[in-house]
């Protein structure tokens, strides 16, 4: 199992709208995003905005195969994956990702 952090430098301006489908996918079409999880591999999932003079978005992820798990969201066909793919591309300038070199957690698997 692996954990990840994305972070994703908005474009000026973007933050309501990246905190708009935040608010959608985990709320609104929360079972859609669930799918989308199961689909891509995803174990769970935490998203935030860091808002300042830079307004970044912050994704925490777990996956056992984080290679398959993009994989699988890139190419993927199910509505909320491609309107996400869509979102990031409009408010999105620069992207960056660190794997976490460990994992350690007392919940039985």
């Amino acid at each position: 199992m692996q954990t990840r952090r994305i972070r994703i430098r908005l474009k000026p301006g973007t933050a309501d709208r990246m905190e708009q489908w935040l608010v959608s996918s985990f709320g609104d079409r929360h079972d859609e995003a669930l799918a989308s999880m199961r689909n891509n591999g995803l174990l769970w999932e935490c998203a935030y905005i860091e808002r300042g003079e830079v307004d970044v978005v912050v994704l925490l992820q777990c996956s056992d195969d984080f290679g398959e798990t993009s994989r699988r969201f890139l190419g993927s066909d199910l509505p909320i994956d491609r309107d996400a793919q869509a979102v990031l591309g409009e408010v999105g300038e620069q992207f960056d990702s660190v794997v976490a070199p460990a994992y350690l957690t007392v919940r039985e698997r």
